[in-house]
């Protein structure tokens, strides 16, 4: 399984850089080790890209897709407020790039549907492994 954890993670990364590569972005990358899907408090590479976003550093996040924030659907609802706060972009590469229009329809008018793919994401995840 840990291996398994590593090379998906290598693959991630490998493709943000591609993406980033081919749209000619210049980029930070901010990788963190979750030990647990709940665990938000220890995620010392998120805490700095938040202070970067505070700062006015970084004016746009990019993931592979919104699941990849946090597994946690109240945990990515309040990461998106903030970057709505803070006018910042979130860029997914599966889903496309998300206005600040698309957080109040995910945050406020679709919670469901973001719940019900991070389920989705888990049950595939635990196939996965068996």
């Amino acid at each position: 399984k840990k291996k398994t954890n590593i090379s998906s993670r290598n693959h991630k990364m490998e493709q943000i850089a591609n993406y980033h590569l081919m749209n000619n972005y210049d980029y930070k990358l901010y990788v963190d080790t979750v030990k647990k899907n709940v665990d938000t408090e220890s995620r010392i590479e998120l805490k700095k890209l938040k202070e970067d976003i505070e700062s006015g550093i970084i004016d746009k996040v990019i993931v592979n897709s919104i699941s990849d924030i946090s597994r946690n659907y109240n945990f990515t609802v309040e990461f998106m407020k903030f970057l709505k706060e803070h006018d910042c972009e979130l860029e997914c590469i599966k889903e496309g790039k998300l206005c600040l229009d698309d957080y109040d329809r995910i945050i406020f008018n679709e919670p469901k549907k973001l719940e019900e793919e991070n389920v989705r994401w888990i049950m595939k995840k635990k196939l996965e492994i068996q």
